[in-house]
């Protein structure tokens, strides 16, 4: 904190003595721990303010990006990125419209020979060579 140097603390150390006296000495380091740990509690208390503070601030930076994104309509966008010009989304509509103009193909009623095709008929199953014939 105040970058002192042993010679620099001997110093303070020996003068502190002298104008102190031996006697009183002992107290008056006692009421500096005291006071300079009260500073550091004060300081560390202080520092828990002003993170969350931070934290708060942080925290509605994050919720009004989260309420921009919720007003944007996020499928107009992508469709905006993916086609620009809208030469995709006409070309979509179109087929669609021909696909919805184009009558239903009906299944054949006959094969050509009189008999009826069914769709779901099935082919018959062949016969096994057991050898019980």
């Amino acid at each position: 904190m105040f970058d002192f140097g042993w010679t620099e603390l001997a110093v303070i150390g020996v003068v502190a003595l002298l104008i102190i006296g031996p006697k009183d000495l002992p107290k008056v380091l006692r009421t500096l721990g005291q006071w300079s740990r009260r500073l550091r509690g004060l300081a560390r208390e202080f520092q828990g303010h002003v993170d969350d503070v931070i934290r708060e601030a942080e925290l509605e930076d994050v919720r009004d990006g989260v309420n921009k994104v919720r007003r944007k309509n996020i499928g107009q966008s992508i469709n905006k990125m993916v086609d620009p010009d809208g030469r995709v989304a006409r070309e979509l509509d179109e087929v669609d419209r021909a696909a919805r103009r184009r009558p239903t193909r009906k299944a054949p009623s006959s094969d050509g020979d009189g008999a009826t095709a069914r769709a779901d008929a099935t082919p018959p199953t062949p016969k096994s060579n057991s050898g019980e014939d």
